[in-house]
């Protein structure tokens, strides 16, 4: 009798699996991909900052990676790390560099997001037509055009939500840890990852236990944690080697860890009672997500919601579970908002694949008329995005930053010490002087609000003491006297010739 061999593949929820090989490519989606780089990053260089920004964060961003330094806490190594490797792009200025690895990673979660969605079932149309609706969004367009740690995180997430998909069709142990690795990297770069935790472990628990906690999956995934914990040596590390710049300072254990809490920061988090919550920032938070997805965009997202937990529950909590943990974070932290939502939109959109009509197989009848409905209804999302938002997303002429603190570097003599003015014009002044060098050979140096110290540059060592509005303001109570500086010899707005009608720009450089 001859002998005949049978292939057993595992079934969940009454629908085979069948592992595919790693090496296979699927064309269609190779096609669909190149089209959503093709179309989302040249956006996004179109778009970018082109320069030095007066914001803050992001003009902190540009310089620190560069120098190795530390942020405000929790310190942010990862992102210095990869920003210090980026730093060596021969491409634009340092701070175009820094702008452009955030377009990158922006572009790169979208794709992830599109490979999710085709992981579940997704039609390729519908799978792109996500991807891009999640591209255009303002919220995730803006904060993908500026250094900034958020869309290094929304990668690191969908990264990790993929590879998870792609370990729940192959039971490989190499998948399952890729997304705990992406998981651990992400908590060097910005801790709201660490919410998704419960999501992902109830994820892996309910789909194949065994499998996730085998002792050998326990142990790997165990040290990739702890990794991923010990990025914060770094702020150790460039504490005792007394880096250039360092926000966060720790040269004990006790130390890092107050910096990795955040101490600095406790009034800021979890700082809103039930009834501001409930009553403030929860709708606020829901009136800016329905203006980021549009109206079509959130319809389609709701309905994801109740079919997927019809049909896969599993999968559809993983995505809410995240989108929802990092929300609920966002809402209850009074600082940046939308950049701490980021992370969230793309699990978000990611919902919308569970909606009727987003199937890859037309179907029938009602699901026929849905399947071309659905991407319809997608095109016209990121029709409507593109039109509305991208004056609100073009930032290609903001260069008035750098002519700005070109006029001071040049109005100056040498020897000059600049006094700290505020934190978002000071990290400007840094951006120059530590990231570019500007007015290092000529002994131009940035110096604290101090009279004392103010006193010994100018008597002692004869040097200028250059400051602007409010230090002036503030030292005159001191005694001390200033002449002013001429330093524009042309209008404001000449030097932001290609400044629109619908834009403004305050300008305050005496």
């Amino acid at each position: 009798m001859p002998v005949r061999s049978v292939i057993l593949t595992p079934v969940i929820g009454q629908k085979l699996l069948r592992p595919e090989s790693p090496a296979r490519l699927h064309w269609p989606d190779v096609a669909a991909s190149i089209f959503i780089t093709v179309i989302v990053l040249p956006l996004y260089l179109a778009t970018l900052y082109p320069d030095v920004l007066a914001s803050g964060d992001s003009a902190k961003f540009q310089y620190l990676g560069s120098v190795l330094g530390t942020a405000h806490a929790p310190g942010y190594p990862f992102y210095v790390l990869v920003s210090h490797l980026f730093s060596y792009v021969p491409l634009g200025t340092l701070a175009w560099r820094m702008n452009l690895l955030s377009a990158l990673a922006g572009v790169l979660a979208s794709l992830c997001t599109f490979a999710c969605a085709r992981r579940l079932g997704t039609g390729t149309p519908q799978g792109t037509g996500l991807a891009l609706a999640l591209s255009t969004g303002l919220v995730f367009w803006n904060k993908s055009l500026a250094a900034e740690v958020y869309t290094l995180g929304a990668l690191l997430l969908m990264f990790a939500i993929w590879r998870i998909l792609v370990w729940r069709d192959r039971r490989s142990d190499r998948d399952l840890l890729l997304a705990v690795a992406a998981l651990s990297l992400g908590l060097g770069n910005h801790l709201t990852i660490a919410v998704v935790a419960p999501a992902f472990l109830l994820y892996v628990l309910a789909t194949d236990a065994g499998a996730g906690l085998r002792p050998r999956v326990l142990i790997a995934s165990a040290l990739l944690l702890v990794a991923g914990i010990g990025q914060y040596g770094f702020i150790l590390l460039r504490t005792w080697q007394q880096a250039p710049y360092l926000e966060a300072r720790a040269e004990t254990l006790d130390e890092l860890f107050s910096v990795v809490r955040a101490e600095k920061y406790d009034e800021a988090i979890f700082g809103f009672g039930w009834r501001t919550l409930v009553t403030e920032r929860l709708p606020l938070l829901a009136k800016q997500l329905v203006q980021e997805l549009t109206p079509a965009g959130a319809l389609l997202v709701l309905t994801g919601v109740v079919a997927g937990l019809r049909s896969r529950p599993r999968e559809c909590v993983l995505a809410a579970g995240s989108a929802g943990a990092i929300l609920a974070l966002a809402a209850n932290v009074d600082a940046d908002t939308a950049g701490f939502a980021v992370a969230a939109l793309p699990p978000l959109w990611l919902l919308g694949a569970f909606a009727p009509g987003m199937q890859g197989t037309p179907g029938r009848g009602r699901r026929a008329i849905l399947s071309l409905v659905v991407p319809g209804l997608l095109v016209v999302t990121v029709a409507v995005e593109l039109r509305g938002n991208f004056r609100y997303a073009d930032h290609s002429d903001r260069t008035i930053e750098r002519r700005l603190w070109t006029a001071v570097f040049e109005a100056v003599p040498d020897r000059t010490v600049v006094v700290a003015e505020y934190y978002a014009h000071d990290q400007g002044l840094l951006y120059m002087l530590a990231g570019e060098g500007v007015g290092k050979a000529r002994g131009i140096e940035p110096v604290q609000r101090n009279p004392d110290l103010l006193e010994g540059a100018a008597r002692v060592e004869g040097r200028t003491v250059v400051a602007f509005a409010g230090a002036v303001d503030a030292l005159r109570r001191h005694g001390f006297d200033f002449v002013p500086l001429p330093l524009l010899d042309r209008p404001i707005p000449d030097l932001v010739p290609s400044s629109r009608r619908d834009r403004f720009v305050i300008a305050a450089p005496a």
